[in-house]
């Protein structure tokens, strides 16, 4: 065994997660691990570094960690703070990995872009990774070289490095098992799309069993369900509207080219005999219902805030690919199950070449400009989202509450604008006026407002 001294920082090569040695210290793979003082041959006593957390520990799940060599790679427990700092100059694509602060056992990727900071949780599966529960990597190496190649749904690309170091052994996985693993859990969902044509994600009615209705549109019906044993939501076009399987194409094509952790993920449609989209299941429903259940006793300002930026950096991403949403508002906006706010309903998704289009529209969402004229932009989406931010600082009140619908465009013409919500920072309601200046190209991007709502 390596002759290893007291205060030698080491990597775990694999994790030790045995509860019936209550005396010895539970960790992951790429954990780091501090020696307080070696036992015998085969054990020492450690502490997670930059943690509190000790306990006896196997030589074998280790190697020495090279501070020369991981240096701005692998860190331990960082603060935001701290990443930041370490990040400098914010070079975009420079990026570290951390131990999660929140997330026991999981990573945090922290990567510089446009002179912030965005973070990605990298989720362990057994001995895997992922960031965006379609493709696995048994070690972090190959994570990293993925997103050097492609930012796959990543604010950018990471900048290349060197990165042999971190090609270690995944002991209870190897890549052909992991792969096999996720073929046969969702051997027909064609979840990870390579192609824009609808029919490399055509499945059969079969293989969907339809369950409780989550929710009611004019166009079509929602319900809880189960597609090959995973857990999705199902999106029934009604039968009696001709146009419907134009719609669920439409629909299904621009879903099938986004790829945002921001956004909901599209997991197949059905043709026949009925028209169906089938998407990721979001069991805390949508923010609107969430928030009028739960009010302002319950919902802190912070999570207001975390909701804010999600759907704005979802906005932004929709935005750089000149894509026009057309229906934000709070009940388009869905709760992952770790209360991660993710973009719903691409219905009336439009490109923003193809701007003019005939609609029946959300009008209290909806911009001056789009209502008179029916032109749309992703100006007129920041609008939108304007609304949307007042919903949430709301907790959920219906906006232009006293105006009747008939009467939205001619007030907000003549200079009206809807007060601030109680209790909301004086900031955030600065960015709600930005949004609803008359003239479309005073309003900022979403670029500029994601950047002006993380520097709060």
């Amino acid at each position: 065994m390596p002759d290893w001294k007291p205060g030698t920082i080491l990597l775990a090569i694999k994790s030790y997660t045995h509860r019936h040695k209550s005396n010895f210290l539970k960790f992951y793979k790429d954990e780091l691990i501090e020696i307080i003082t070696k036992k015998d041959e085969i054990t020492f006593l450690g502490t997670k570094h930059n943690h509190n957390d000790q306990g006896m520990c196997y030589l074998k799940y280790f190697t020495e960690f090279s501070s020369s060599e991981m240096k701005g790679i692998l860190f331990s427990f960082m603060s935001r703070k701290a990443t930041y700092e370490a990040l400098q100059p914010l070079n975009d694509g420079k990026y570290l990995i951390r131990q999660s602060n929140n997330y026991p056992g999981d990573l945090t990727l922290s990567v510089s872009w446009n002179k912030n900071i965005e973070h990605y949780r990298i989720k362990r599966f057994q001995d895997a990774y992922t960031i965006d529960d379609d493709e696995y990597f048994t070690d972090l190496c190959k994570l990293i070289k993925h997103y050097e190649k492609d930012a796959d749904g990543l604010c950018t690309n990471l900048l290349g490095r060197d990165c042999e170091y971190m090609n270690l052994p995944a002991p209870s996985f190897n890549e052909s098992s992991i792969k096999q693993r996720h073929r046969s859990d969702y051997s027909n969902s064609k979840l990870t799309l390579c192609s824009s044509r609808i029919n490399d994600i055509v499945v059969n009615y079969e293989d969907v069993e339809i369950g409780a209705v989550l929710g009611k549109g004019e166009y079509s019906e929602v319900f809880k369900g189960k597609f090959n044993q995973l857990e999705v939501a199902i999106k029934i076009f009604k039968d009696n509207l001709v146009p419907m399987t134009q719609k669920l194409k439409s629909e299904a094509y621009v879903m099938m080219n986004l790829k945002h952790i921001n956004l909901i993920k599209l997991i197949g449609v059905v043709t026949s005999p009925k028209n169906i989209i089938i998407i990721e299941y979001m069991p805390n429903g949508s923010i609107l219902d969430f928030l009028r259940s739960r009010g302002r006793y319950s919902i802190n300002k912070d999570s207001l805030f975390h909701y804010s930026v999600d759907t704005c950096s979802g906005l932004e991403y929709i935005e750089s690919k000149s894509l026009v949403h057309r229906d934000i508002a709070a009940r388009n906006i869905l709760l992952s199950k770790e209360f991660i706010a993710k973009i719903s309903d691409f219905g009336l998704a439009i490109s923003e070449t193809n701007s003019i289009i005939s609609e029946k529209l959300p009008v209290k969402w909806t911009a001056p400009e789009a209502l008179r004229l029916n032109k749309f932009s992703n100006k007129s989406d920041v609008w939108s989202f304007g609304v949307l931010l007042w919903e949430f600082y709301s907790y959920g009140k219906v906006p232009y509450r006293k105006i009747p619908v008939n009467g939205v465009i001619k007030a907000l013409e003549n200079g009206f604008r809807m007060d601030m919500p109680v209790e909301c920072p004086q900031d955030i309601y600065k960015i709600m006026q930005s949004c609803w200046e008359i003239d479309p190209d005073t309003r900022p991007t979403f670029k500029n407002l994601l950047h002006q709502l993380k520097s709060l």
